[in-house]
């Protein structure tokens, strides 16, 4: 991470890694009937470029539900990821995604102690309209080299 003027800001390098949200798949009840992690392999091209690997595992299981690539751009402390394909195999699960669709923003903030949270602001893909607040989904969970 860079300092500017007093303020932190995400440099490239700070978004590479392995982020991980697990869902808690609450029924109607309030009852807990299935879980879903999400997961973002971040990598960095061309100084601004970047791409994520979007994956999408339901039940613990080890095969992904949901596989797709992301492209996007890192602007000052924010990273707008948008849909470039699906993996194979996946195509169904795609349907109604296009090329070019925001999906999600992650955006770097820094605390009093500069230690850094991921908000997530979900455009395309996310939960339900109700729980699209702006807040921590995504957590890193590993650094690549």
């Amino acid at each position: 991470m860079q300092t500017s003027g007093g303020s932190r800001s995400a440099d490239p390098a700070f978004w590479v890694g392995k982020y991980e949200f697990v869902d808690g798949g609450m029924n109607a009840s309030g009852t807990r009937s299935h879980a879903t992690v999400h997961q973002l392999e971040i990598d960095v091209e061309d100084g601004d470029s970047v791409y994520a690997k979007y994956r999408s595992f339901e039940g613990g299981t080890e095969t992904p539900e949901f596989e797709m690539l992301f492209y996007g751009a890192r602007k000052g402390n924010e990273l707008l990821l948008n849909h470039e394909m699906c993996f194979e195999g996946h195509s169904a699960s795609c349907a109604g995604y296009r090329r070019g669709d925001p999906m999600l923003k992650l955006v770097a903030k820094f605390a009093g102690d500069n230690k850094p949270s991921v908000l997530t602001r979900w455009h395309k893909l996310g939960p339900p309209e109700a729980e699209r607040a702006s807040r921590v989904y995504f957590e890193k969970v590993a650094e690549f080299e």
